[in-house]
């Protein structure tokens, strides 16, 4: 059975603004920090999922792995693929804590599990990859059509030259030469 790692504030900083504060509040709370202002103070609070080890079975890797692809299908936004890959494959990402209670099991099971693990987590790795590139090029697109340029437009003015600083001296001099008579 697949938990859902809880998170919980292990530290919290309260620092004094030395510039105007940026409030970033996300919707859902995310594994890394987050930046919170708080009554003209930015406080700072590091959430972590819990030390505990999953133990890991095949229904577990493929319920993981499932969810993570449906959840990736869902996302529009760079920042939010991050997110994504942060909450499933970082350092304390969830199929790597399901990797990491690896070593509970029997040799066989771990060596069955592991591969279906790394399977797995090749598996998301592709499927980030792929979506990105579908974020990217959707943004690419996007702006294509933003800046679309009409062929059917005149074209800009060329800006007129100038004569050189000396030219115009030497004619003014001449007309005022010529001026007197």
């Amino acid at each position: 059975m697949l938990r859902r790692p809880s998170q919980i504030n292990i530290l919290c900083l309260t620092i004094p603004p030395r510039r105007p504060i940026i409030s970033r509040q996300p919707s859902a709370p995310t594994p890394a920090g987050r930046l919170r202002a708080i009554a003209g103070q930015r406080q700072l609070t590091l959430t972590q999922p819990t030390a505990q080890h999953i133990v890991p079975t095949a229904q577990s890797i493929d319920q993981l792995t499932r969810a993570a692809l449906a959840e990736l299908d869902a996302l529009a936004d760079p920042d939010a693929l991050d997110q994504w890959r942060v909450a499933y494959l970082g350092r304390r990402g969830r199929l790597t804590a399901i990797l990491r209670g690896l070593s509970q099991l029997d040799l066989d099971q771990r060596r069955e599990l592991g591969a279906q693990g790394n399977r797995a987590k090749a598996e998301l790795e592709q499927n980030l990859d792929r979506r990105a590139n579908e974020i990217r090029q959707a943004a690419l697109d996007a702006a294509a059509d933003r800046e679309r340029l009409d062929v059917t437009l005149p074209g800009r003015p060329v800006a007129a030259g100038g004569l050189h600083l000396t030219t115009r001296v030497v004619r003014e001099i001449t007309d005022a030469f010529v001026a007197m008579g």
